[in-house]
C-alpha cells in the first residue's frame, strides 16, 4: 500500500466525526440535566399537592380562623300541621341551617328555618357532637330568632360577632358559614342595593340589602361581611336573579335588644295603604299648592297598625318624624339615600310617638301617633300561624276553618289566580280590618261525606255569615250558634 496516497490521519477531536460525537455526548449530558430538573419539579409538585389537601381542611384565610368559634350549624325538624286537613300533620321536615354566635351561648339564625320546629340541635366547628338549642325568641315578622344553644354541651363558650351598620353600594362582599361537612364555606358578590319590601313570611315591610352576583347558592343565615365587618345575615337567595335579600345590622341590634330583657315586643308596622302621587290634577283636587311636590297620597286606612286611628283615607301624608316625603314616599336617608317611608316606622320601638304631617281638607295640620304592632292573629285573614295547631270544628261532618293565608296557599304554585276569587277578596281588601262584629272570617272548609249530610257533599269555600240566627264574629261562635238548636 502506498502510504502516500492515503488520507492523513484526522486529528482527534476534530472534523464531523468528532463534531457528531460531541453533539452526542451534550444531548446525553442535556437529558440527564432535564430528568433531573424534571424529577425536582415533580417533586415540587407533589409537595404543593400535599399541602393542597392538607390545606382544605384548615382555613383559607384570617377571617375564617377567627369565626371558627362564631358560626355553627344547625339541623331542624319539624313537623306542620295540614292547613286543609288540620287534624292531621304533614310528613316530618328534616332542614338544614346555619347561624352566628351573638352571645357565649346565644345563636342567631332566620325565623323561617325554625317554624314549627320540634327538635333543634347544633353543631359548632371542630365538634362532633351535636348540641340541643331551644327558640328563645322568634319573630316571623322581621324573620329573626334567637337560639340558646345547652350550655352543658359547650365545651367552651361561643366568640359573639359584633354586626357592623356600614353600607357602600357596588362594594365586594364575601360570607360565611358552617357547612353540614364541619367546614366553613363562603362566596362572594357584590352589595347591588338596598330596598324596602315586605318580607317573606308576613304582612310587615323592612329594609334589606341586595347582594348580586353570588357566586353559589346562600340559603339563609348565612353572615354577610363587608370590609372585613359583618353587615347582615342572608334572609333569602334568589337563583334565578343570583341575588341575596340581606337582612342588615340595624333590624339584628333592634332585634337583640328588644329580646335582652325577655319581654319582646317586636318590631312597628303601619296601619294604611297608600299611592304614588304624581298627577299635577289630582294634587290640584287636593287643593295642594301648585309648587308642593311633596306627600304621598293615603288611599286607605286599617284597623290595625300605626296611625290607623288618627289618619283617614284622603289624606297626604307630608313627613314621618321630621323628614319629608316625597311623591313616592321616600325620604332621603343619611347612609342609604332615597328609601321608603316604612324604613322610618319599623326603626321606632313599640310605644315611642311619632309626629306626621299631614295634608287635609286644604291644609297642613300635625298629629301624633304611638308606633304601634299588630300579631298575625289579630288579623282578619292571618299571614302565618306557625307552631300551632290550626283552630277548626267539625259538627255533622262539616268543616268549619278561618281563612288564612296558609290555607289559600294549599292552591298551589301561583295560588293567587288559582284560589276562589271570592276568599281572595277577604285578603286583598279586608285582611287588616277586623272589627268587632266580624274577627274571623270563618268558612265552610269541606264536607266529610256521612249519610246525615248527603246531598252537601260538594259544598266547600263558603264564607259563613250566620248560623241558626246568629251572626258569626269568631270561629267560636259556631258552637255557640250550635246549642241554640242542638
Amino acid at each position: 500500500m502506498d502510504r502516500s496516497k492515503q488520507p492523513p490521519p484526522r486529528p482527534t477531536g476534530s472534523g464531523p466525526d468528532a463534531k457528531s460525537t460531541t453533539r452526542t455526548a451534550s444531548r446525553s449530558g442535556a437529558r440527564s440535566a432535564g430528568s433531573g430538573l424534571c424529577r425536582w419539579l415533580f417533586f415540587c409538585w407533589l409537595l404543593a399537592a400535599a399541602a393542597g389537601l392538607y390545606g382544605q381542611y384548615e382555613p383559607a384565610d384570617t377571617l375564617e380562623r377567627e369565626l371558627e368559634d362564631s358560626l355553627v350549624f344547625i339541623q331542624v325538624a319539624a313537623y306542620p300541621y295540614d292547613d286543609y286537613h288540620p287534624w292531621r300533620h304533614v310528613e316530618l321536615q328534616r332542614r338544614s341551617t346555619c347561624g352566628c354566635a351573638v352571645g357565649a351561648s346565644l345563636v342567631l339564625t332566620t325565623a323561617s328555618s325554625v317554624t314549627d320546629a320540634m327538635f333543634i340541635r347544633t353543631r359548632r366547628f371542630g365538634q362532633n357532637e351535636f348540641i340541643n338549642a331551644r327558640v328563645l325568641t322568634v319573630d316571623y315578622d322581621s324573620n329573626l330568632c334567637l337560639l340558646e344553644l345547652d350550655r352543658q354541651g359547650l365545651t367552651e363558650p361561643l366568640k359573639p360577632l359584633t354586626f357592623s351598620d356600614t353600607y357602600r353600594k357596588g362594594a365586594p362582599i364575601h360570607f360565611y358559614w358552617l357547612s353540614s361537612s364541619g367546614k366553613i364555606q363562603t362566596g362572594q358578590g357584590h352589595l347591588e342595593d338596598h330596598r324596602v319590601m315586605q318580607t317573606a313570611l308576613s304582612h310587615t315591610f323592612f329594609l334589606q340589602f341586595i347582594a348580586g352576583n353570588i357566586s353559589q347558592a346562600s340559603g339563609s343565615a348565612q353572615v354577610f361581611f363587608l370590609d372585613g365587618r359583618p353587615i347582615g345575615i342572608a334572609a333569602a337567595f334568589q337563583q334565578d336573579d343570583k341575588e341575596a335579600r340581606i337582612i342588615p345590622a340595624e333590624r339584628i341590634a333592634h332585634f337583640l335588644a328588644d329580646a335582652a330583657d325577655g319581654q319582646y315586643a317586636g318590631f312597628p308596622t303601619f296601619g294604611f295603604d297608600t299611592e304614588d302621587l304624581l298627577d299635577p290634577t289630582f294634587r290640584s283636587f287636593l287643593k295642594m299648592p301648585a309648587d308642593r311636590k311633596d306627600g304621598i297620597y293615603v288611599r286607605d286606612v286599617h284597623t290595625l297598625g300605626t296611625a290607623s286611628r288618627q289618619l283617614q283615607p284622603g289624606d297626604v301624608l307630608l313627613a314621618v318624624d321630621g323628614v319629608r316625603l316625597d311623591a313616592r314616599g321616600r325620604w332621603d336617608h343619611p347612609r342609604y339615600g332615597p328609601i321608603g317611608f316604612p324604613h322610618r316606622i319599623s326603626a321606632k320601638t313599640i310605644g315611642e310617638p311619632l309626629d306626621l304631617e299631614i295634608w287635609r281638607s286644604g291644609k297642613s295640620i300635625t298629629l301624633q301617633a304611638p308606633a304601634e304592632r299588630f300579631d298575625a292573629r289579630q288579623m282578619l285573614v292571618p299571614f302565618y300561624q306557625f307552631d300551632r295547631q290550626p283552630e277548626y270544628i267539625v259538627t255533622g261532618g262539616f268543616v268549619f276553618q278561618k281563612l288564612t293565608v296558609p290555607y289559600l296557599k294549599r292552591w298551589g304554585a301561583n295560588w293567587e289566580g288559582k284560589v276562589d276569587p271570592h276568599l281572595y277578596h277577604y285578603l286583598k281588601t279586608q285582611a287588616y280590618k277586623p272589627t268587632d262584629q266580624r274577627r274571623d272570617i270563618v268558612i265552610l272548609s269541606h264536607v266529610l261525606p256521612a249519610d246525615f249530610n248527603q246531598g252537601y257533599h260538594e259544598l266547600r269555600y263558603e264564607v259563613v255569615r250566620r248560623v241558626n240566627g246568629r251572626d258569626i264574629a269568631t270561629l267560636g261562635d259556631i258552637l255557640t250558634a250550635k246549642k241554640l238548636h242542638p
